[in-house]
């Protein structure tokens, strides 16, 4: 039996190769070496399925698996899995910055998130604040770090709310600063 789990897209598309009984991956792409195999356990109950270990966003997209029997050419199979990934990311963090003239900035960072969420600054009343165009960094894994400031004018005691939300995820996570009046 020939159980082959390829992406088609890739320059190099083997995922996983196994053939005669045994896992054969020396024409395996790099970024899967170590991290794509079977479950041999399941292999008998007749389960081709791919485990994926550290699952990278680069990962994202269409694989197939074609399944080919030595013994009878009429059981070949093709199937087509699409695989999303997804990432909730931290607790916003809030930094307070520069003071100048009855102002104060607020800073506002997320990181580890897929896909990108969305930040919103609120008052006290829960209304958004203006905030400048988010500034979106990705790390190695291409996970999201997202950050906004805010600029406030110091009036009294007031609370801030940083909001992250990721829609398709159905998350959010909140900070809650407040700011005391000086």
């Amino acid at each position: 039996m020939r159980i082959e789990w390829f992406r088609p897209q890739n320059r190099d598309p083997l995922v996983h190769l196994y053939l005669l009984g045994e896992s054969r991956n020396e024409h395996q792409n790099p970024s899967y070496s170590g991290r794509a195999a079977l479950f041999p356990e399941e292999l008998k109950k007749g389960n081709t399925s791919l485990r994926l270990g550290r699952v990278q966003v680069s990962d994202e997209g269409q694989y197939w698996c074609l399944i080919q029997s030595k013994s009878d050419s009429k059981k070949n199979y093709r199937i087509n899995v699409s695989l999303e990934v997804r990432a909730v990311g931290t607790e916003p963090v809030i930094f307070r910055e520069a003071d100048e003239g009855g102002e104060v900035g607020l800073l506002c960072e997320s990181k580890g998130w897929y896909p990108q969420p969305d930040l919103i600054w609120q008052d006290s009343e829960g209304h958004n604040l203006p905030t400048e165009k988010p500034e979106i960094l990705w790390d190695s894994l291409g996970l999201i770090a997202i950050r906004t400031r805010v600029v406030i004018k110091r009036e009294g005691s007031s609370r801030f709310t940083c909001r992250v939300l990721q829609q398709k995820l159905h998350e959010e996570k909140v900070t809650v600063f407040y700011l005391h009046g000086e």
